[in-house]
């Protein structure tokens, strides 16, 4: 029934009470500082992500560029007389390098601190800097990539030179030699003191004569900063050095990292310049040889820090070992324990860069070699 109502009254209607206002306003309250933590806490994830994206980008950028011009490294092997004066069999031959190893072993020594690993080889990448050749995407190159250490002041305008303080860095390095001042052939065709000049040449005055050239097309750019290591590891497939009794980490065709395809057998240095200087006659190791072939695979991995990580170090001139990369990577048996290894008795790269608060990146794969023809035989 509707309730009762007379002169002077006025129906009775129910609301709420002050202890329930109370209450939903507390929920209310409740509900919009959850949600609006949960926005902020969305944003900051966001936010922090993509400056984590940002941050490596360039890492990754030159990561993948290495991957893929490595995989386009060529010998162009041919077969030819061990001795021409003499012949006495056929054996490989070729005018092209490949090189990896040590970068303090392998590259002039400088005010820059060149650490970890690095690695020359001849590839048709295309590149000239003469007007007739431009558009030739074939040419053949000499390249190469390394980590230095060093300040800015050589990529800053000249008026910028010295009006700043200089900014050191760990800095991934590509030095590519145009098609048009190739010289490479100067050093290893032709004949010298009666045999083939590509037999009896050793050096590493193909890539190293004219490494940092100032000129109109400087060799040597810089294409990723904050790349604190570059690691690689020339190996046989997996299958193939389980055959010939290999485990683990260790490389056989490279046990110290260093690989020279005008080397006779694997590296028993992590310095590639110190080749086995064996003429085509001599007692060869043909089950494991690099002379004049290709790796068939190469493992690379670089390890990248944050821009943030970078300025909070501030480092300066002679912190080029400040991950004391000079101890780490000379063996392939201790690639683990040198890199990732979290035993606090290991003292890996990564257990450093933890311990030091340095938000870092690891990139790793392993590139097949197409033009690679690997062969126990000469």
């Amino acid at each position: 029934m509707p309730p009762e109502s007379g002169a002077g009254k006025f129906p009775r209607v129910r609301a709420f009470t002050l202890v329930e206002l109370m209450v939903s306003t507390a929920v209310l309250t409740l509900i919009v500082l959850l949600v609006t933590r949960t926005i902020s806490e969305t944003g900051t994830i966001v936010s922090r992500t993509t400056g984590k994206v940002e941050q490596f980008q360039n890492a990754r950028t030159g990561f993948e560029r290495i991957v893929a011009r490595l995989s386009q490294a060529t010998l162009n092997t041919y077969y030819d007389y061990d001795d021409p004066s003499a012949p006495n069999r056929y054996f490989r031959q070729s005018e092209l390098r490949f090189l990896c190893g040590s970068a303090d072993k392998v590259l002039p020594q400088s005010d820059a601190a060149r650490m970890s690993h690095c690695i020359f080889f001849c590839a048709p990448l295309g590149f000239s800097d003469a007007a007739a050749t431009r558009g030739l995407d074939h040419l053949l190159n000499v390249t190469g990539y390394y980590v230095e250490f060093g300040d800015d002041r050589d990529a800053r305008p000249p008026f910028l030179a010295k009006a700043l303080p200089p900014r050191y860095r760990f800095r991934l390095k590509e030095y590519t030699q145009p098609t048009s001042t190739l010289d490479l052939y100067r050093y290893t065709s032709g004949l010298a003191a009666g045999k083939l000049r590509n037999e009896t040449y050793y050096d590493l005055g193909w890539f190293r004569d004219s490494f940092g050239d100032r000129s109109a097309v400087p060799t040597s750019r810089t294409i990723a900063e904050n790349i604190v290591a570059l690691i690689l590891v020339p190996r046989l497939p997996k299958a193939e050095e389980a055959a010939l009794g290999g485990s683990g980490d260790l490389s056989l065709l490279a046990p110290r990292f260093a690989y020279n395809s005008r080397s006779t057998r694997p590296q028993s240095t992590d310095d590639p310049s110190k080749a086995e200087q064996t003429s085509g006659g001599a007692s060869i190791d043909s089950s494991l040889n690099p002379s004049n072939q290709l790796p068939p695979l190469v493992q690379v991995t670089l390890v990248a820090i944050d821009e943030s990580s970078a300025l909070r170090l501030g480092q300066q001139k002679g912190d080029g070992d400040y991950f004391a990369l000079s101890k780490r990577f000379r063996d392939t048996r201790q690639l683990t324990k040198d890199l990732s290894s979290l035993d606090p008795g290991d003292q890996s790269l990564v257990s450093l860069l933890i311990a030091r608060n340095i938000r870092y990146r690891i990139f790793t794969t392993t590139v097949p070699i197409r033009a690679a023809k690997w062969s126990r035989s000469l």
